[in-house]
């Protein structure tokens, strides 16, 4: 998960991301919706076990529903392999120790959302009700 690659669909642009790197961009977007912080989370495919396209669509429905419920505004996401994919190694994701990356190469892109203001103690709670 340390090399995937996610991205925050904005209204004005696609925001590429990495984990430990700073974005100006989601900086903007924080002051833009009056929040301190931003997370990504997905419901998709948990615990790396590929699920079905039509069970990710019901996981991610339900993950909107509830982060509306919180009231919170939130954009859009998708998280997928590195670009770099091909060239095996440790990448941290799924099938990483395929020496050939191939796994992470085929891996699916994964729909999420990029919820602005939620708490370290909701996201925790998000994440289990979606593992």
């Amino acid at each position: 998960y340390r090399a995937a690659r996610y991205r925050v669909h904005a209204p004005d642009q696609d925001i590429e991301l990495q984990l430990g790197s700073a974005s100006d961009a989601m900086t903007r977007l924080c002051v833009a919706h009056k929040a301190s912080s931003w997370v990504i989370i997905t419901a998709h495919n948990p615990h790396s076990e590929i699920l079905s396209d039509e069970e990710n669509q019901r996981r991610h429905a339900r993950l909107v529903q509830e982060v509306e419920a919180l009231g919170l505004a939130y954009l859009p996401s998708t998280a997928g392999a590195p670009i770099d994919a091909g060239s095996g190694g440790d990448h941290g994701l799924p099938g990483a120790d395929v020496e050939s990356g191939e796994a992470l190469a085929t891996w699916p892109d994964e729909i999420g959302l990029c919820v602005f203001g939620l708490r370290v103690d909701q996201a925790r709670l998000l994440g289990l009700a979606h593992r």
